[in-house]
């Protein structure tokens, strides 16, 4: 499918952004917003990691699948919950707290464009979040209403390309 694999197009976005963040936290002085990023977004990587490990492992789909499942819960909790009150903290209630100063002999880098910049960047961490949702919502309803494995969608199309790139080569 053509959208999916615009995949790699988002987890460019996301890495770019991701990375804007990192070295802005950290060159801005605002690390405690980058590490509050941090612990609301990975954590739930692991069980994605796990999910995938079994399944690698050969080990029965019903443990892989029931891992996706609590993976799901916790992304929606963590990426759009948590990270949703993250957004709106940010974007409104930090100017309470950090004044815009921007002094850097007092390490003081909050101005506008700054804030602004912050928000749209974490703004775009969700609406891949929302895209990235939706696919794990379709791999959901393969597992629970088709029966089918919950496998990586990603692993599909490598699988279809490599099957096409073969056959072209061939003729």
């Amino acid at each position: 499918m053509q959208f999916f694999k615009s995949l790699t197009y988002s987890d460019s976005v996301h890495h770019a952004v991701t990375i804007t963040l990192i070295i802005s936290s950290w060159l801005g002085n605002l690390t405690p917003i980058g590490n509050c990023i941090f612990l609301i977004t990975d954590g739930v990587d692991i069980l994605l990691c796990s999910a995938k490990l079994l399944r690698y492992l050969k080990f029965p789909g019903i443990y892989s699948d029931a891992i996706f499942a609590v993976f799901t819960i916790v992304w929606i909790y963590t990426r759009h919950y948590l990270f949703g009150i993250l957004i709106w903290r940010l974007a409104y209630e930090l100017p309470k707290y950090i004044s815009y100063d921007w002094n850097p002999s007092q390490q003081h880098f909050l101005n506008r464009t700054v804030h602004v910049s912050w928000v749209m960047f974490v703004s775009i961490l969700q609406l891949l979040f929302i895209v990235w949702f939706f696919m794990i919502l379709r791999v959901l309803y393969k597992v629970l209403f088709r029966g089918e494995a919950a496998d990586d969608c990603r692993e599909e199309e490598d699988e279809d390309e490599s099957e096409t790139n073969t056959s072209k080569k061939e003729k």
